[in-house]
This record gives structure tokens, sequence and C-alpha cells, in this order.
């Protein structure tokens, strides 16, 4: 049977597109290799600040338009929920600016496919130094908690084909991550994250779905692997 990517050409299939091939039972599909996010309302997402615009943010999130982030949907310093005025809105460069990275979640999808993201749980919020890894968005496997800590670091695993990893977070009472720029951090995590990075890249490189259990068991393999000097 005939699905997205494939047409029937006499008895067989053939893909039109390049990709991977993926079955369920008599259906045959073709998934993109550099296929475009397709989002759905609670994907944890990982973005980058595009623009400030009145009372919200444009957030870049690897889709075919920028997905918005209005001041009423983020946490102000102290966490406290309520109504944001004229003198929230003259601070917003305060709060995120534009190249800040944010991790959020899918609200809304209105009609046109815009996206509407909020930061209103505690656990999202800016993210300060780390190391971004973008992949196609269909290696994503599907699971539980995007939000991982390995190895003394945080992984997010971005829906939207965005990874994110940086030294462990830790939620404050000012919303979001408390994040510090300007510190250094010990060679000996540095190199952990480089290493769960390099793990990202050869699980993308072999088209091997990515969740915390295939990036912890390629990062036990790679310890048994001496680095080059």
């Amino acid at each position: 049977m005939s699905g997205h990517g494939t047409i029937p050409s006499g008895d067989n299939l053939m893909a039109t597109v390049s990709g991977v091939k993926m079955q369920y039972s008599r259906l045959f599909l073709v998934e993109p290799y550099k296929s475009k996010y397709i989002p759905k309302i609670g994907d944890v997402v990982v973005g980058r600040i595009a623009s400030i615009q009145r009372a919200r943010w444009k957030v870049d999130i690897n889709y075919r338009m920028a997905a918005i982030l209005h001041l009423n949907n983020v946490n102000l310093p102290g966490g406290e929920l309520r109504r944001k005025g004229l003198e929230d809105e003259v601070a917003m460069s305060k709060h995120l600016v534009v190249g800040d990275m944010v991790s959020a979640e899918v609200q809304q999808i209105r009609m046109r496919g815009q996206l509407q993201l909020h930061t209103r749980n505690m656990k999202y919020g800016k993210l300060g130094q780390g190391i971004m890894i973008k992949v196609p968005p269909n290696l994503i496997k599907p699971q539980k908690e995007y939000m991982h800590e390995m190895y003394g670091v945080s992984v997010i695993i971005g829906c939207n084909g965005i990874i994110w990893i940086s030294p462990a977070l830790n939620t404050n009472p000012d919303g979001g991550y408390n994040t510090d720029s300007t510190s250094v951090l010990p060679l000996d995590k540095r190199k952990v994250l480089v290493r769960i990075a390099a793990c990202v890249r050869m699980l993308a490189k072999n088209l091997i779905a990515i969740c915390d259990v295939s990036l912890m068991s390629a990062y036990s393999v790679s310890l048994t692997y001496k680095k080059k000097l």
C-alpha cells in the first residue's frame, strides 16, 4: 500500500523523495532525510529569538515561519503570574534579546500554521552556555520527557530537531533558568559536553532515532575509544 513519499509503479512502489523507508503493516512510507518540523500542541522546542515586537518575541524554531512568544506567556522575575503592562513591554529586552536561546512548549497552532509558544512552566525559559545541534526532526523519537540529566549535564531534545547540551540547569524563583554566561566551565565538564555532542552527531549521521536511551548507549560505547591528540 502506497503512503506519502511513494507512488505505485506497476506491481511495485517507487520512492518520490530521498529518505528512510518505513513500513506499518502493509503501508509503506518514505520519510525525507531533511524533512521540516511538523508541530503538535505540547511539543517541547528549542529556538533562537529572531526579533522583538510589541508585547511579543518571534522565535526561530526550525519551522516554515517564526513562532510567537507573547509577553503574557512568559514568567517574569519572581515567577509571578499576572497581566503585563506597559512597563513590562518597555523592559522586554531585559528578559530576552535577539540571539538568545530559549526552551518552550507549543501552546497553540493557528489556522495558517503559525505557532504560539509559552514558557510559563518553570522548567522552560532562557538558556545560557551550551552547544546547539540541529538534526532532522524525524529522527527525534517520541518520549515521555524531552529534558534529561545525564553524566552531570543537561540535554534538551527538542521535537523540532534542535538539541541543546549544557551544564546542569537549575530552576530558580526568578522564572525560567538561572543562566550564567560568564562562568568558566571545568575542563572535565567541557569534555562531557563535547562527547555528548559528538554522539548526537554520530546518531544523526547514521539516521538512528535520537532519545535519552540511544544517546546514553552511544556515550557508553564512545568511552571505549581513545580521543586523538
